[in-house]
């Protein structure tokens, strides 16, 4: 028998359709990109630009050392956000001379994440419906850029596409053999699930979902085929265990490249830090379906239903690829309720792949004109769809129509832009190296928006110094430190908030310091000049004229916390009363606390927590200059701010001393840290700092 060999032309040829193909799908994909980037017209803030100016951090440490680079993304595992999406972007902005533009910035998400993830649906798909694999992947490639959620996240500037890109590739490798009978797709998968969950930490519902469907989709088929057989045990045990070795993969590899992003994993209640962003499933429910479209919903829905009715898709496949998205869906509807364009991602592959079973179903139940009717109709509503959602044009509202359309994403275009560049010129004559604080937290301004426009019309080095400002209550700390810092207040009346009001006390309490002229606002005065923005709202900016007194800085602070009620969810034991003369360090369970002597207000660092009738307090304290007449003291005070108590811990006689107080609090507020100097000192930095620190209340 001899096999016959298929003539060597039509490979090439193939191979020249295919060049051809990826050549046009990247230069459709770059085209977009363009036309959509070009038009934006915005100073970008919050997560649209947090991921290009740590990008931007990241280039200038590889810059200047390769190791501290690679360190530095070590690090970042233990961060929020890790810095893994930057290693592609890294040579790509280098070699490109601007890493500053937003255009390359987003080209080259859009290169190394979104376009691959386009090409890999094409691949899962091949593995779903049973045609010419060439045709169903470039079919389905093209297809994924035509719909507008998939793109969303990338043109806002989140590397999001990233993580969905390695979940993608996880599913195809499954698809490839759910039985899982090679071992390397044991390895791959659980590498590439940990590699998912390393990229953008929300995926790690996804893993799960991952998990979830593999073990159903496994017993639904044995099931099934094995029509409750006691033959079925054995390949259950098999499959059990094969699915077992990827979830240890999986933590093989987040032990070796990711051990702080695991034990922030294990330690932090996320799903309690960011409560405030949690809505009602109904509301999250109907959001995401705007997102994607009512129509777009059906079809997915239509198409693997018809799909797997008719038999005209792979079953198997299509079970899987159902089941991770109705888990999937049904976690972010009714466990996380969280809305925000990326997290579309985790449901953008379901309805990618249904629609393009719709269309395989179409093509394959239709004849004649029919069939060519349905197919330029569904090309039709793609194009309009995907080209009304990225743009500014508007289709004549209907209210059964309408909602058949994903909601529109146009670029970014402020209308207060004039506004705040006349704002940032006039901070950059007046405010000039001077502690500026924020204190709105909206779109139309914020301190993340006010910074990045002092960057961008100024440069890296503009001289401001805006300060943190938190802006969630189950996120955030309370606002006294940085509002004590500040030399200047920017506030805009009426208040501006992105959440709801009782999710942002530690921005509004600020907002009514300033507006009712509370005491600490009675440090600051009212500048003359305001900027008025497009909807008529006012930015005033306040001036320190004088220090917060010790006294009303404790007033302040209890007035503070009955407001805001429960304690923000990041905020630590101590606050430091000390500005920019005190280091406020949390190790483990205990405090690292450094002072800096001043004259006045003196430095002080106070203890949040309540206090009952007696405390015990430890530490060990050092003094690192010998010249300065030092005294460590711990104050008991009232919640007016009045000392009831003195206790002087211990001089700079001694170096340094561990140190233990018992005493009595019946009617004190608060614990508080200070540093008393006897005469001039002669040395130029004087710190003392405090270890090991430990309050205990009965």
């Amino acid at each position: 028998m001899t096999i016959k060999k298929e003539p060597r032309f039509r490979w090439q040829h193939e191979w020249n359709i295919d060049l051809v193909l990826m050549f046009l799908l990247g230069l459709t994909a770059l085209v977009i990109t363009y036309i959509y980037v070009s038009h934006e017209h915005q100073f970008y803030f919050w997560d649209a630009s947090a991921y290009h100016d740590r990008l931007l951090e990241q280039i200038d440490i590889t810059k200047s050392s390769m190791i501290k680079g690679l360190q530095n993304l070590q690090t970042s595992m233990g961060y929020d956000y890790t810095y893994i999406y930057t290693i592609p972007l890294i040579p790509f902005l280098i070699l490109s001379g601007n890493p500053e533009s937003r255009l390359l910035f987003i080209t080259g998400l859009v290169l190394f994440y979104l376009l691959p993830l386009a090409m890999v649906m094409g691949a899962i798909a091949t593995r779903l419906i049973p045609a010419p694999p060439r045709h169903v992947f470039w079919m389905v490639s093209f297809l994924s850029l035509f719909v507008p959620w998939l793109w969303v996240p990338t043109l806002g500037g989140l590397p999001d596409a990233g993580a969905a890109l390695f979940m993608g590739l996880a599913v195809y490798i499954y698809l490839r053999d759910i039985n899982l009978a090679q071992r390397w797709q044991v390895v791959t998968i659980g590498f590439l699930l940990a590699l998912t969950m390393l990229f953008r930490r929300h995926f790690a519902y996804n893993v799960i979902a991952f998990f979830g469907a593999m073990i159903i989709q496994t017993l639904i088929i044995y099931i099934v085929q094995g029509r409750y057989q006691l033959q079925i045990i054995p390949h259950l045990k098999v499959i059990a265990l094969r699915i077992g070795l990827i979830l240890v993969t999986s933590f093989i590899t987040l032990l070796v490249l990711g051990l702080p992003f695991l034990e922030n994993v294990l330690t932090h209640n996320y799903n309690q830090l960011y409560v405030a962003y949690v809505q009602r499933d109904t509301v999250v429910f109907r959001v995401y379906v705007q997102y994607f479209g009512q129509l777009a919903c059906i079809m997915t829905i239509l198409g693997l239903f018809l799909g797997i009715s008719y038999r005209l898709i792979n079953i198997q496949a299509a079970l899987f690829v159902t089941l991770l998205g109705i888990i999937s869906l049904g976690q972010w509807v009714l466990w996380v309720r969280q809305i925000g364009p990326h997290y579309t991602l985790h449901f953008s592959f379901l309805l990618i792949l249904g629609v393009a079973t719709f269309i395989w179903v179409s093509i394959k139940k239709t004849t004649g004109l029919v069939r060519v009717v349905t197919l330029a109709t569904l090309f039709i509503y793609l194009t309009i769809n995907f080209v009304v959602s990225l743009s500014s044009v508007k289709l004549p509202y209907h209210q059964l129509i309408s909602p058949l359309f994903s909601v529109q994403n146009p670029p970014a275009i402020n209308k207060n832009y004039d506004q705040i560049v006349d704002l940032v010129n006039y901070l950059h004559t007046t405010a000039q190296d001077a502690p500026l604080y924020v204190v709105d937290s909206s779109a139309q301004m914020n301190e993340h928006l006010l910074r990045n426009a002092a960057r961008e019309l100024f440069g890296a080095d503009h001289g401001f110094r805006i300060l943190w400002a938190p802006q969630v209550d189950s996120r955030d700390r309370y606002p006294i430190e940085n509002l004590l810092y500040a030399d200047y207040v920017v506030m805009t009346t009426p208040f501006q908030h992105h959440l709801a009001l009782k999710e942002q006390d530690v921005v509004h309490f600020s907002f009514e310091a300033f507006a009712q002229n509370q005491e600490i606002a009675q440090d600051f005065v009212k500048m003359p000049r305001q900027f008025v923005l497009n909807k008529g709202e006012i930015i005033n900016i306040y001036h320190r004229i004088k220090p917060t007194s010790f006294e009303t800085a404790i007033r302040t602070m209890h007035t503070m916390q009955q407001y805001i009620g429960e304690r923000p969810g990041s905020q630590l034991d101590w606050v430091n009363f000390s500005n920019q003369y005190g280091v406020l360090l949390q190790e483990g369970d205990s405090y690292s606390l450094q002072m800096q002597p001043r004259a006045n207000p003196p430095p002080g660092m106070l203890y949040v927590n309540p206090i009952l009738n007696k405390a015990i307090v430890t530490g060990h304290v050092t003094f690192t200059a010998s010249a300065c007449q030092q005294t460590l003291s711990l104050l008991l005070v009232d919640m007016q701010g009045s000392v009831l108590n003195t206790i002087n811990v211990t001089d700079n006689l001694n170096n340094e001393a561990n140190f233990m107080i018992n005493l009595a609090t019946d009617k004190a507020a608060y614990l508080v840290f200070t540093i008393y100097q006897s005469e001039p000192h002669t040395a130029p930095f004087c710190p003392v700092i405090i270890n090991q620190v430990h309050v205990l209340t009965e």
